[in-house]
């Protein structure tokens, strides 16, 4: 099987321009395979999934409650995706709906809100917690997308906002730089995350379940769960986190079908479309199409 699995990632790793990152791990008998599965990749939003387990952590440590309110001010609100800055400025929300909100539609400025609550010294603690060798989570959402469209990070967020809403353009050597302040980790990494959370060996069992069930509800589905089964004897529930910057493409996560549970873990970095593909996919979603079909064929391999 796992020979069929690595001839399958090749095959992927062969079509794209890009580097691609692919980490799996068979739940049931411990298996795991990798491509770059120590490379450090920018990791984009997926940097939201240590930050989800440092507050659950600090939920089982007694620390804070997911019931604690936070009231959002306008100058808390984050440049890039997401609803909150949308919203009647004063909004008041519990912790656990600003990580619901941080992952299942990724948004930047819930994310925000839990980043500062923990805070770098409680999100080193919990990266070490989980001896992980190429994760850090250094900056913001917020610094992340201005580093990355060129947004001065000494104007409000307001104006940031209108900036990056008016298309400012990118440029991925600003944050390409893996060494510099950075949000980055690994196919390995993730697939660490990930197990630890599924086996209920970080924070508490009843906490690592809630957040497969956060997880599970997850609204960005074109890449791990897009051609997999949603009914029938092989319906897969998958409890997974994208992330996206410009020339950037990730999803990693738990299946679970029919009792075939695997973590699979997909990183992208600058893959462009040839002709052909522009033409195929004229949205240019061309990582989605790459990683829903290397998804699927890892499934029906499995299952």
């Amino acid at each position: 099987m796992y020979g069929i699995i690595e001839q399958i990632a090749r095959s992927y790793e062969a079509k794209t321009t890009g580097k691609l990152g692919v980490g799996f791990l068979n739940l049931n008998t411990g298996e795991e395979f990798y491509i770059n599965g120590d490379t450090v990749f920018p990791a984009a939003s997926t940097f939201k999934l240590p930050l989800l387990i440092g507050l659950f952590d600090e939920v089982a440590k007694g620390n804070t409650s997911l019931d604690e309110l936070h009231t959002l001010t306008k100058e808390e609100c984050a440049t890039g995706g997401g609803v909150l800055q949308l919203l009647t400025p004063e909004v008041t929300l519990p912790l656990r709906d600003y990580a619901l909100l941080m992952m299942i539609i990724s948004d930047n400025t819930a994310t925000d809100v839990i980043y500062r609550y923990l805070g770098n010294d409680r999100i080193d603690n919990i990266i070490r917690k989980m001896g992980l060798g190429q994760t850090r989570c250094d900056i913001s959402c917020d610094h992340l997308v201005r580093l990355t469209y060129g947004i001065p990070i000494n104007i409000s967020a307001q104006e940031a906002i209108i900036m990056f809403d008016d298309g400012s353009p990118f440029d991925d050597r600003l944050y390409a730089n893996i060494d510099g302040p950075n949000d980055v980790s690994s196919p390995k990494d993730m697939v660490k995350m990930f197990s630890l959370i599924y086996n209920g060996d970080i924070t508490s069992k009843e906490c690592c379940e809630q957040m497969i069930d956060i997880m599970a509800k997850c609204q960005t589905n074109s890449r791990i769960p897009y051609y997999l089964p949603t009914r029938g004897p092989l319906k897969a529930k998958v409890a997974h986190k994208t992330g996206s910057l410009a020339m950037v493409a990730n999803d990693s996560g738990i299946v679970m079908a029919d009792g075939h549970n695997y973590v699979l873990s997909l990183f992208c970095y600058g893959y462009e479309a040839d002709e052909e593909e522009k033409a195929q996919y004229p949205t240019g979603h061309f990582f989605d199409h790459l990683m829903a079909e290397l998804s699927r064929d890892i499934f029906y391999a499995i299952c």
